[in-house]
């Protein structure tokens, strides 16, 4: 199986191994501490039973040596023989032999007469000096410790080394004596002296010992040494007592450098302890036969592991590898593909960011852009166009759609008035939960910075809804005008039932707001344009003949506002009346006219100059079908030429918007309400026009603009960094430091010196 040379691929290969490995070495470890702990438990056990049986059998003797003792005092046969110990020294012999040759804890017993200085055995008699000079038994290197013991008259078990038999394995050879009192009737101070058999002890000592490696000895209850197996000549007796506080802590003893498990039972008649200590080796030498074995199998499993390593490591690098080759460019060079993963990751989301930053600034001026030309009736045939109303957020819930525009007075080209304008949009357009059937949408024209449109949709048209609406739109524009210093008027169309329908509406609140700035028009500051038809009909309740005056005026409205569709729906319109409701020659050449003078008189007004021939063609204006197309055709080229003239005007305000900002980029107090005051358009138009011409923000352009400048100053010049700073329009020095960091990864100081130094 191929193995590639990519880092990522080396850490799955290697972190697979691992995986693997790491269950296998803890496996490996359980086996070596249960089966270590295990066999110690076994040999500390079997330990355990031969300390308590050596223990048993210290017993046994000092048992045995008791009764032989009270065999002795209550003898009367021996008491008639020390009454002439002289006379009777051949019995005494023979008696004290068989006491020793019926005893296998003792190799010999002696009966010391103090006070006689005389010391009887199965040897013969002898004084108390021949004894301690002549015997093997008593010739020992502490003899004035041994005097005092035998002279003493208590019990005592004592131990002393000899000094003839210097050695037994590498260790000085000790006697045991067990001194036992002595008083009889006819014995005044007598002591009885049983010299133990310590081979038997030696015997037990080393049955504990399986092994050359293992230790075991006998200690007194003063920590002394009483017989030993194993142990070295160099012994010391700090090194008995440092074992001995070791086997107290944890049960473990050090020898020579070398680690011991420790066994140990106190006999409890003599106080003496005896230890066996295993060498901790013991214990690994048959886990290393049983490793010997597992060997094989860690070589198989190994294998298998390295095969299974690669192979999902392969299956797990490839996706890895195929989705860098997504982000990969021409010359990019990849040694860790999680790694470049990682940065191209963290690249698309720092852009993801930026640009969702971006659609949310941009997201106001989509929606307005939206609402307005759902209100000119533009893209109404294209149903994709209303699936991006919904898209932008403009979800109209009810039946009944109207059109209200708000109007102020034209004083309000100054950045503090507009920006109220704006605030009243936005208040508007928030949740109305007490409007209850009632929803409203709300924007500013883009040329028209002193108006608001309002789109009102309605679960159904009545007297209470408009009341509450209308109390609604007052009640914001006070609150946002608190100090009342714009002058407003309201004008609203005809409600319709269908969304389609809204241009209409629109056109009439065009009308109505037209008549409201009219010199006649006096009354209430709000106006709805069914009453101007109302007052139209009750003028002409005694014409001859009903004049279309309200599709007159719809018809201006909309050759004004550039909208072709809607102007030739009313030119329909006006043609069925014509031939519907008028039947005189002369009215219907007078409506006819009238229309042509007032589309006319539009183009007039935009300085549109055109052939009047196929006017003069028309011999009279009696007949609205020869008429129809060509005032289309008038009506047609306005709207386009009014088309034409917006998307120049567009273009012109977009380099003239761009152009004040670069001009005007170091004042603190620009802003979009600055802008929108000196070019007389709405806030949301000039936030769009920055968008379209420079593809950033006005907020971003401003600070790129501002931040280059503060770099070039801050290179080119000595200044101080706050004078700087103030230069190119900031008040918050230590704001500004934090975004410049951010932005450069150094401080402005910093930048200065490594961009100073570079240039020299």
């Amino acid at each position: 199986m191929k193995i590639l040379k990519s880092s990522l691929y080396k850490k799955y290969v290697f972190s697979y191994l691992i995986v693997f490995s790491i269950p296998l070495f803890i496996f490996l470890l359980l086996v070596n501490s249960f089966y270590v702990r295990s066999l110690e438990e076994e040999l500390q056990t079997t330990n355990a039973n031969f300390l308590e049986q050596a223990s048993f059998q210290l017993d046994e003797q000092i048992l045995e040596m008791n009764t032989v003792a009270n065999q002795i005092k209550y003898s009367d046969e021996l008491s008639r023989y020390l009454l002439n110990v002289e006379a009777n020294s051949d019995k005494l012999t023979e008696v004290l032999k068989s006491y020793e040759y019926s005893m296998r804890s003792t190799k010999s017993l002696y009966i010391l007469l103090t006070d006689r200085n005389t010391v009887l055995s199965s040897d013969g008699i002898m004084s108390t000096e021949a004894l301690l000079n002549k015997s093997t038994d008593f010739n020992v290197e502490e003899k004035e410790q041994l005097i005092d013991a035998l002279s003493s008259s208590e019990e005592k078990l004592a131990i002393h080394t000899l000094d003839r038999f210097y050695k037994e394995n590498q260790v000085r050879k000790k006697n045991i004596y067990y001194m036992i009192p002595l008083r009889q009737s006819n014995v005044n101070n007598g002591m009885l002296v049983f010299v133990l058999n310590t081979n038997q002890i030696q015997t037990n000592l080393e049955t504990m010992r399986e092994t050359e490696k293992e230790l075991s000895f006998l200690v007194d209850e003063k920590g002394r040494l009483v017989a030993s197996k194993g142990l070295s000549q160099d012994f010391s007796e700090s090194d008995l007592e440092k074992i001995q506080e070791s086997m107290i802590k944890n049960g473990k003893a050090k020898i020579n450098n070398q680690a011991y498990v420790a066994s140990s039972k106190v006999n409890p008649l003599t106080g003496w302890t005896f230890v066996s200590l295993i060498e901790t080796t013991r214990f690994y030498f048959p886990l290393l036969r049983l490793l010997a074995t597992f060997l094989l199998w860690v070589i198989i499993l190994g294998s298998i592991g390295i095969g299974v390593s690669v192979y999902f490591a392969n299956k797990h690098y490839r996706p890895i590898k195929n989705l860098a080759s997504v982000f990969r460019l021409e010359g990019d060079k990849i040694g860790d593909e999680l790694a470049f993963l990682k940065t191209n990751i963290n690249k698309t989301k720092a852009e993801y960011i930026k640009l969702n930053q971006l659609m949310n600034e941009h997201a106001p001026i989509v929606r307005n852009s939206a609402l307005l030309n759902l209100v000119e009736g533009k893209y109404l045939n294209n149903a994709e166009f209303f699936q991006h109303l919904e898209d932008v957020g403009l979800n109209f819930p009810y039946a009944i759609y109207a059109v209200m525009i708000v109007e102020f007075e034209k004083e309000t080209n100054v950045p503090e008035k507009i920006i109220k304008v704006e605030a009243i949009v936005q208040e508007i357009t928030k949740s109305h939960p007490e409007l209850k059937g009632i929803w409203i949408e709300a924007t500013v024209p883009y040329l028209v910075n002193n108006q608001i449109i309002v789109v009102i949709n309605m679960d159904k048209e009545s007297k209470c809804n408009w009341q509450k609406t209308l109390k609604y739109i007052q009640t914001i524009i006070k609150r946002e005008d608190f100090d009342q210093a714009l002058a407003w008027k309201i004008a609203i169309g005809t409600a319709y039932d269908k969304i389609d329908k809204i241009k209409n509406s629109y056109i009439e609140a065009s009308s109505a707001l037209e008549k409201m700035k009219s010199d006649t028009y006096t009354s209430s500051p709000v106006l709805f344009f069914t009453e101007l038809t109302q007052r139209a009909e009750i003028v002409q309740e005694d014409a001859p003949f009903q004049y279309p005056r309200e599709e007159i005026m719809l018809l201006v409205q909309s050759v004004k506002q550039g909208n072709k569709e809607a102007a030739f729906e009313i030119v329909l319109q006006l043609k069925q009346k014509i031939k519907n409701d008028i039947h005189h020659s002369i009215a219907k050449q007078a409506v006819i006219a009238d229309m042509f003078n007032r589309v006319l008189k539009i183009a007039n007004e935009f300085n549109m100059y055109y052939q009047y021939e196929k006017i003069y063609q028309l011999t009279d204006f009696k007949d609205i079908n020869l008429a129809q197309p060509v005032l289309e055709d008038i009506i047609s080229s306005i709207c386009d030429n009014l088309d034409h003239e917006k998307d120049t005007q567009n273009t012109e305000m977009k380099r003239t918007v761009v152009d004040y900002i670069y001009s005007h980029y170091d004042s603190p107090a620009i802003s979009l309400g600055e802008i929108a005051a000196e070019q007389n358009i709405s806030v949301s138009y000039a936030s769009r026009l920055v968008k379209e011409e420079t593809g950033e923000s006005f907020s971003h352009l401003i600070q790129s603009l501002r931040m280059e400048q503060f770099k070039t100053l801050l290179v080119e010049t000595k200044r101080p960094i706050k004078e700087l700073i103030t230069e190119v329009g900031y008040y918050d020095a230590s704001n500004f430091t934090r975004k410049f960091r951010l932005e450069n990864g150094l401080t402005p100081s910093q930048y200065r010196v490594k961009y100073q130094d570079s240039d020299k």
